[in-house]
């Protein structure tokens, strides 16, 4: 997932936890160096340090020390904002700042080392479709792309569907219990002036007899299409070939 964590799953159960490490642990370091009396000093390099490299301790710094300021004066509105609690405030935005340009140098580069940037896609996308998310990728309008898995199992499932003889159902039987081969549907244009969508273009897929099988894709790239499709709530398909235990749905 990334250069710390070896899965997305190992990520997502660390990272709230840290969240709140950020969020507690200064705010409590801090709070315990304001009422410690003579740890002031300590206490304002902590929050100023904590103001500006921690985003998620910016409310509870400044209501620890507005009750600060008020321990020790009646202070007015103007002196409120000349207090340490106004540092998140002003911090903050510089935090916020220098993780944005760090974000457009590296796009930058990456979209250098593609070959991007003449075509008005430098930020988000790629020459070559990719969405620049390291795992995602965008058909184009000359033929598909994916990954190796992808690109296998459609050459396995090409491979099944030219080896059947017309007529013959035996040897996808034998391999699948559902499969479908260069499937593809568009949804007609609607009244309201939207054109034609496609939704699914070439999808070849087959699932075994007694094998778990999960349909993984950003929203809109024609998930729950393809299921109806392959279950006949929608039908006809555009083109391309359905079959459940062998024999054509189109049959069934």
């Amino acid at each position: 997932a990334s250069r710390w964590f070896s899965s997305v799953e190992n990520m997502v159960k660390f990272l709230p936890l840290s969240n709140m490490s950020l969020g507690i642990i200064p705010t409590f370091t801090v709070f315990l160096l304001t009422t410690a009396g003579h740890w002031d000093h300590q206490a304002k390099l902590t929050h100023y340090a904590m103001s500006l490299f921690n985003p998620i301790y910016g409310l509870p710094g400044v209501m620890i020390f507005i009750g600060y300021v008020q321990t020790y004066s009646d202070p007015s509105a103007a002196e409120y904002f000349m207090s340490p609690a106004v540092a998140p405030i002003i911090l903050a935005p510089i935090l916020t700042l220098l993780l944005i340009v760090r974000l457009l140098r590296r796009e930058g580069r990456l979209a250098a080392n593609s070959g991007g940037g003449s075509d008005g896609r430098w930020f988000w996308h790629r020459p070559d479709g990719s969405s620049g998310d390291g795992g995602i990728e965008i058909a184009d309008d000359e033929g598909s792309v994916g990954d190796e898995d992808v690109l296998a199992e459609e050459q396995c499932i090409h491979s099944a569907f030219l080896a059947v003889p017309p007529g013959d159902i035996l040897a996808v039987e034998s391999a699948y219990a559902v499969a479908c081969h260069n499937l593809q549907y568009t949804y007609p244009a609607k009244v309201s002036g939207n054109g034609p969508v496609q939704a699914v273009r070439g999808v070849s897929l087959g699932v075994k007899r007694g094998e778990c099988f999960g349909l993984l894709g950003p929203n809109g790239a024609g998930k729950t299409t393809t299921l109806a499709l392959l279950t006949g709530e929608l039908w006809p398909p555009g083109s391309g070939d359905v079959r459940v235990f062998g024999q054509p749905l189109s049959s069934a």
